[in-house]
Order: structure tokens, then sequence, then C-alpha cells
């Protein structure tokens, strides 16, 4: 697989596209129920499930009718399908309900080894599930929480590690650098987890920083290898990239994590215990304890979620996973750049758009231009939603993300499509600068 380090050379403008014929958007489309006419721009927000997906959670689904039918094997398989796609063993995965329970899990592991006056570094605008917590760490364990400001030029990379070496410099000791690897408003980035992670692993400096990576914009969509690039851990939710249902969020954690007995799981129950693993589903109460037995499976299991794994949303996730391999995240990502590509063009050089100067070859975000006199938060707001529901009333779908339309393709988008969208995003263009705005209640 590609490695983190090279997921820098991902962008829009660098991809070749010569991989990208190898799969057929009209192929694709096939697998999925989109209206003839729909363009759907909003896979960054959540997927479309594709036939055979939506059939394997029915088929789950009819499973309950006849509990007596259940079988124990689909946790290990959505371990084995998130290990592939980013170079873990599958030992090495937890499964949650969601990205912000697998972070605060990661929290707890910060909160082990800080104290109170170090610093956490996460980005301006990052998404809340990354963020909050750390703002909660800020009021529990007196972490000093920073933000990264957006950086004029695009490049996060050059930011971070500034901001990581002027903090060397004072002396700071840096507890966390809590990350996506492109931002999930407009895709800026990536950033270069290789040498972030570098500098994260450094012994000279005055702490080693743990690394947390929010790689939910990020996996299915481009190659991503945990080997070549250490971190200590990274989840990625599975209704975006990895087109499963809500419900289940993958987490990556270093084995020296989960191996370590001080970081205890967010929910106490009998699954991640070593019995059950053992097949001892029904273990006695041990009155010298009081209680029933204590130790967990090895692995990262032992951070699962409480209770027993959703047997209708991991089947799904498993078929989501498996669709999103036989494409291949490399392929995928080479597909789409060409369609980003198109989009960042027409936009800053023929619309005046805004769009940010470095992306990801899988999605972007397009924002008002000097043009469209947006001065405050308040007109920007008022011109995404405004474009947001003039493209929808024209069965084209994207998301409003704070400062941007976030314009998110996938294999079952064609550049007609894409020209269909930048038509009549056009035609919104020339018709509100050619107006004034209606009064806003």
């Amino acid at each position: 697989m590609v490695s983190t380090s090279q997921i820098r050379t991902l962008s829009a403008e660098s991809v070749s596209t010569s991989q990208s014929r190898t799969l057929s958007a009209e192929s694709v489309r096939q697998l999925f129920e989109i209206p003839e006419g729909d363009v759907y721009l909003a896979c960054a927000s959540r997927a479309p499930l594709a036939t055979r997906t939506f059939d394997a959670g029915v088929r789950a689904t009819a499973l309950k009718k006849h509990p007596w039918t259940f079988g124990d094997g689909a946790h290990g398989l959505a371990r084995e399908s998130f290990a592939k796609l980013i170079n873990c063993a599958p030992c090495d995965v937890a499964l949650c309900p969601s990205t912000s329970f697998a972070l605060t899990t990661a929290a707890r592991a910060v909160a082990i080894h800080m104290r109170a006056g170090d610093v956490g570094l996460i980005l301006e605008d990052q998404m809340s599930s990354n963020t909050y917590p750390w703002q909660n760490l800020q009021d529990t364990h007196g972490l000093d929480l920073q933000a990264v400001a957006y950086p004029s030029d695009g490049n996060w990379t050059a930011a971070l590690l500034n901001r990581l070496a002027a903090l060397e410099v004072d002396g700071s000791r840096v507890a966390v650098v809590a990350i996506p690897i492109y931002l999930w408003t407009d895709c800026s980035g990536p950033i270069d987890l290789s040498a972030v992670s570098k500098v994260c692993r450094d012994t000279s400096r005055q702490m080693r920083t743990i690394l947390v990576v929010d790689a939910t914009q990020s996996v299915g969509a481009v190659p991503i290898d945990v080997q070549s690039t250490p971190v200590d851990f990274l989840a990625a939710s599975v209704h975006k990239w990895l087109f499963g249902a809500y419900g289940l969020s993958c987490l990556f954690v270093a084995p020296h994590w989960s191996s370590d007995l001080r970081l205890a799981p967010l929910v106490e129950d009998e699954h991640p215990r070593a019995h059950m693993a053992n097949g001892d589903d029904e273990a006695f109460f041990d009155l010298k304890l009081p209680g029933y037995p204590k130790a967990y499976v090895e692995g990262a299991a032992r951070l699962d979620s409480g209770g027993r794994p959703n047997p209708i949303v991991l089947p799904m996730a498993i078929d989501g996973m498996k669709m999103v391999l036989e494409w291949g995240p490399e392929r995928i990502a080479a597909a789409l750049a060409p369609l980003t590509k198109r989009i960042h063009d027409v936009c800053t050089q023929r619309l005046g758009l805004w769009v940010p100067p470095n992306h990801g070859p899988h999605f972007l975000g397009v924002g008002p231009g000097p043009a469209d006199g947006c001065s405050n938060r308040e007109e920007v707001a008022a011109w995404l939603f405004d474009a947001a529901c003039y493209l929808k009333t024209r069965r084209i779908y994207v998301t409003a993300r704070l400062k941007v339309l976030r314009v998110a393709p996938h294999l079952y988008t064609t550049i007609a499509d894409v020209d269909r969208f930048l038509e009549v995003l056009a035609d919104f263009v020339r018709e509100r600068r050619n107006q004034t705005p209606p009064a806003r209640l």
C-alpha cells in the first residue's frame, strides 16, 4: 500500500489521470440507486448505500426473527477489513459506535501521560469530534489547548511544524497533536503525517507527543499506511468514504497503547474480557473478588464499546469496506482527482470563487469570492445556504460546512455531472451578483 508520507502528493493537480480510466463511472453507478438526473456530490457527508450493502443489512436484520441463527464472526471480519485499508494487524483495531467515542478513548491516553500546562495542538475549524475531547482535557487536566490558524497559503504541514518548533524553543511540553489528514470542511491539505510523526516521536524533545488522527475524511478515499507512518491512534467512521451505515467507527490503537492497562475502556462490561474470548460466556460470580473475572482480551478489542457488536451494522460495514478494497483507495483518488481539479479551475478562473489553494483529490470546498460582497460570517452563511438551496432545487446535492460548499464526488460521478454542477452554480453566482439579496429575518 502507499504510505501516508506519499499522501502529500495526492492533490487534484498531481494524481495521475491514467489510473482513473480503469474505473467507469457508469458501471459503478449501477451499484447504487441514484435517480437518473440527480447529481450527488455529498459523499463527504454521507455516502449512498450500494444496493448490495443494503441487501446485506436486510439479510442481517432478518436474522433477528430467528436469533438462534446469529453467528459471532462479524466483528473479526470488520477488524480485518479496516486493517487492510490502513495496513495494520486486525488485533490493533477497536470497534466504536462513533469517532467521538473513539477519540475520547484516545484522550484518556493523553490524560495518563500529561501534566497541567502541557500543550495540545489542533487546527482551526477542526471537526468537533476531534476537538471536544481536548477541550474536556483543558477543563479537567489543565491541557493548554492551542489551535493552528488556517494558513493563508494552504500549507497546513508547514504551519503545524512551525508551531511545534516554536513550542520546543519556548521549552513547552506538547502532550498531543490531534489532527485530520484533510480538513473536513474544504479538504485543504494534506498534512504530511510522516513529517509530523517524526517530530512527535523525536526523543530529544521535551516529551514524546501522542499523535491522534481523525481520518474519517481520508480512509477509503486515499491510501494510508500506519506501518510506514506511525501514529498512536487513528479513527474513521464508516458511513462516508467506506460506504457503510451509521453506528460504527474503527479505531487503530498502536500496540504500546492497547497493551497499557492504564488506558481503561470507556465502558466496562463482559465482552472484552479474556474469558469471553476463550468461549466462557457464563463465567461464575466469584465471591472473593467479589464479581466476575476482570482480565481483558489482548489487543485493541479491550477498548471496544460496550455490549455485543451490532449484528446488523457490522455486515453492512464489512460489505462497504470490501467494495472500497475492490476499487482500491489509490485508484479512487486517481479517478476523482480530474473531477475536483475541473471544479477548482472553473470556480477560480471563470467564476471568481474561493477554493483552498491546496486540497485533496476526492473533495474540495467552494466559497464566495471577492465579487460576492460577503464581509462577515453571517453573509457567508447566507450565501452558502442560498447556493445549496438553489442547487438542490435543480437536483444537485452538496453540503454547506462553515465557510464553504463541500463538493464531494465519487466513482459514480461523471464529468457531465460535474459540468452540470458548474453550470448551475454559475447561474446562481450570476443571478446573485446581479441583484441585491433580500433582507433576511
